[in-house]
């Protein structure tokens, strides 16, 4: 029963979500994902972490954590910290998690947050690079990937939507 709950999420994620970051003409940075059609807009730098429901497609909950370089003002350093307390201390079940890189998510994200996205696939993190990882959440709150990818560049233009190609 495992692999075929397994089966039917990968193909939720595989035709349902796309995940793309870009630059706007006027130059705010932009993150969105989509699915089922329906999209959700996300502003903020740094990672934003998207929850939803693989059975209907609804998101449950989006966060952003600002660890862009400008974010030491407002706390770039305790966003890293944020982060890992919000995934460490994950409350849904079952559900499908997205976590993408909007504009610069690695000047102030600690080594502990990078090791934890190096878990699921998320290798090398650099100035500007994108990257978007899909997990699942089990009945023990831990997480599966089910896919990930990393694009290192020093560019905020790049889209993300491997999860088509698989």
């Amino acid at each position: 029963m495992k692999s075929i709950s397994i089966v039917l999420i990968i193909f939720l994620v595989k035709f349902l979500v796309s995940a793309e970051t870009k630059t706007e003409v006027k130059g705010s940075n932009n993150c969105y994902v989509s699915f089922g059609g329906n999209t959700i807009y996300l502003k903020g730098r740094g990672i934003n972490v998207i929850t939803f429901d693989p059975n209907v497609p609804s998101a449950i909950e989006a966060s952003v954590f600002d660890t862009d370089s400008y974010g030491i003002v407002s706390g770039g350093s305790s966003a890293s910290a944020s982060f890992l307390n919000y995934m460490n201390n994950f409350e849904y079940q079952g559900q499908i998690v997205l976590i993408v890189s909007v504009d610069d998510s690695a000047s102030c994200l600690s080594n502990e947050a990078r090791s934890f996205l190096k878990k699921y696939g998320i290798d090398s993190i650099g100035f500007r690079s994108s990257f978007v990882t899909v997990l699942i959440s089990d009945m023990n709150y831990k997480f599966t990937k089910i896919r990930s990818k990393y694009n290192i560049t020093e560019s905020s233009s790049s889209t993300l939507d491997f999860i088509y190609s698989a």
